[in-house]
């Protein structure tokens, strides 16, 4: 009995250290030819940061990508938005438990030192076990570079098991669409992603998901609607007669003017979430634009926000542009 508890710490010890086969760019996993999210679990156990000159520290990650690994995917000519997802599962088969608080970063270029130029990056709020990112217009039948890796507030790694997904971007919702059961998606206003809302609109869109879940995070990538007349709401339930768990508008100006400002969040508890907006007989901006996902954790206690109101238009249009 000794001697296989022995042999089984050894073994244990071995998985845990070692670097995987995918710690730097010239050991990468190709997962081929997008879309693509099956079954399949990595992990970043044993993983040592990268150095790839130019773009090292990706301007979202928390801390240094100390335990990052790399994947690569081809673009296909079958649609040119993007989801990538990194959702923390726990790999029973290896004894490996989840990740959590992942982090990814999005390259393109070549795999060689100072070859690589990063497009975007995002990171998982503490103890979120996933995260996703949108790349809008990607080129067809070229590689792009994915990379993975965890970050911690201690000195102890988060380091785990997921599972990655390349796949087509979830279409846009307009609030005026009546609602969705879909677990994660996008929703704008009715001037979608590139248009201003309209004038004498009241429209709710009610997200409840047919996936088990815990809570529904919602996040506004930017907002911009007229000062103190113009608001969205948003309860934690099937319809506005729902608790009321936050609410965007001006307090504080005349109505000429805009109210302005990007990294809302939200969540719900009940199993749905209900977004209401209403605007004014005149004046119109670019509204709003934000995600939602439904977690198998319990929903985060609501913490202070804060929020940059003093972004100017000029910067809200960039946001829209960029994405």
């Amino acid at each position: 009995m000794k001697q296989i508890l022995t042999a089984s710490l050894l073994f244990f010890a071995i998985g845990l250290f070692a670097q995987p086969a995918n710690d730097d760019c010239n050991g990468i996993i190709d997962l081929g030819l997008a879309p693509g999210c099956d079954s399949t679990l990595y992990n970043n156990i044993g993983a040592t940061q990268s150095d790839i000159g130019t773009d090292n520290f990706p301007f979202c990650y928390v801390g240094t990508p100390a335990r990052d690994v790399w994947f690569q995917f081809t673009a296909t000519a079958d649609f040119l938005d993007y989801r990538i997802e990194v959702i923390g599962c726990e790999d029973t088969a290896q004894g490996i438990a989840a990740m959590t608080n992942p982090q990814i970063a999005i390259y393109r270029g070549d795999c060689l030192f100072d070859g690589l130029q990063l497009l975007d990056c995002v990171s998982a709020s503490q103890g979120e076990g996933s995260v996703f990112a949108d790349l809008i217009g990607l080129t067809p039948n070229i590689p792009y570079f994915l990379r993975i890796n965890d970050w911690s507030s201690t000195g102890t790694p988060n380091a785990g098991a997921f599972k990655l997904c390349v796949k087509e971007r979830p279409p846009i919702n307009t609030v005026d669409q009546g609602g969705s059961t879909e677990c994660s998606g996008v929703l704008t206003d009715t001037g979608g992603e590139f248009g201003d809302y309209g004038n004498n609109e009241n429209f709710t869109y009610t997200i409840c998901p047919s996936q088990p879940h815990e809570c529904i995070l919602f996040t506004l990538e930017y907002y911009n609607v007229e000062f103190g007349i113009d608001q969205l709401f948003f309860y934690d339930g099937p319809n506005t007669a729902s608790p009321l768990i936050g609410n965007i508008s001006g307090e504080d100006g005349v109505v000429t003017q805009n109210e302005g400002g990007v990294c809302y969040s939200v969540a719900a508890s009940s199993g749905c979430l209900t977004v209401q907006f209403v605007s004014d007989s005149n004046i119109s901006f670019e509204g709003f634009l934000g995600q939602w996902q439904c977690t198998s954790e319990a929903c985060p206690e609501p913490a202070e926000m804060i929020v940059d109101t003093d972004i100017d238009q000029t910067e809200i249009v960039q946001s829209v542009i960029s994405g």
